[in-house]
């Protein structure tokens, strides 16, 4: 009898962290995913490249959302988001600075919470800073994790008088 507890509480214990382990590898693959919205949305710079050119898309849930109100407007669906990106492409320079993840897992869907530091130059000239948040929602797909919203929320923007320079190199 006591080596039947005995095994039943390994097997339970097992069970236990390898559910913990799958949860910390969930929220390692969500980083990277954000590491990869960020990468393919940076830009404007020679080894960079053009911003908003990169394969972001191929994050994004077919049926996803993009919430940047009240600066842009709400884009519903991968088709709608990819037109959005290459609006974005006018911008001459983007760096997302991403930082303080708070990410939760539940199953195969998940939520996350980033602040961010945006330098950012627009089509106009203007060079700025944002400051912000980004509020998302996750889902587990067979390709892994991907996006179903993302809400950015600037908290801040200013400014950045005498502009952001030239690219290292130029």
């Amino acid at each position: 009898m006591a080596d039947n507890t005995t095994l039943e509480k390994a097997l339970r214990r097992l069970d236990e962290l390898e559910a913990r382990v799958r949860a910390v590898d969930d929220v390692q693959e969500i980083c990277k995913l954000k590491a990869r919205y960020c990468l393919n949305n940076d830009g404007g710079w020679p080894e960079q490249g053009p911003s908003h050119s990169g394969p972001a898309l191929d994050d994004f849930a077919e049926d996803a959302v993009w919430d940047g109100r009240p600066f842009l407007p709400v884009t519903r669906g991968r088709e709608a988001i990819r037109q959005t990106q290459k609006e974005h492409q006018a911008v001459p320079f983007v760096m997302h600075c991403v930082m303080n993840p708070i990410i939760k897992v539940d199953g195969d869907t998940a939520t996350g919470r980033w602040s961010c530091i945006i330098p950012i130059s627009s089509a106009d000239g203007e060079d700025r800073i944002l400051l912000g948040t980004y509020d998302e929602k996750y889902v587990r797909t067979a390709q892994g994790w991907k996006y179903s919203y993302i809400k950015f929320t600037a908290a801040r923007a200013a400014q950045k008088v005498g502009g952001w320079g030239k690219a290292v190199g130029e």
